[in-house]
């Protein structure tokens, strides 16, 4: 299984990764305002492909800017891709859950 860490590209080319059947994580990007284009590839995005990181220390949700990145904040990136999909953060959860146990191989 592939994964594209801290996904920052454009929606061509996550329709080409996703075609392959790869994964597209994403980081507190997601939350910037000028993030535009990367909220269409969220809103685009197959919800069995996606995941969400920190990549902590760097790239703070918006509401932290500025700041050191910490593993609690990534709530905020899914707060945000929730709202961009316009779904129940907690159905969300469920997607990113199983997207997890299936790219680690884990048991649930």
């Amino acid at each position: 299984m592939v994964v594209f860490h801290c996904f920052a590209s454009t929606l061509n080319f996550a329709f080409k990764v996703w075609d392959k059947g790869y994964f597209t994580s994403f980081t507190g990007i997601v939350t910037y305002p000028n993030a535009g284009d990367l909220r269409e590839v969220v809103r685009n995005a197959p919800l069995d492909k996606i995941m969400i990181e920190t990549d902590c220390p760097f790239l703070a949700p918006q509401k932290f800017r500025g700041k050191t990145n910490m593993p609690a904040y990534v709530v905020e990136n899914a707060f945000e891709i929730s709202k961009i999909r316009n779904l129940n953060v907690l159905d969300l959860e469920k997607f990113l859950e199983r997207n997890s146990i299936r790219f680690f191989n884990l048991t649930s």
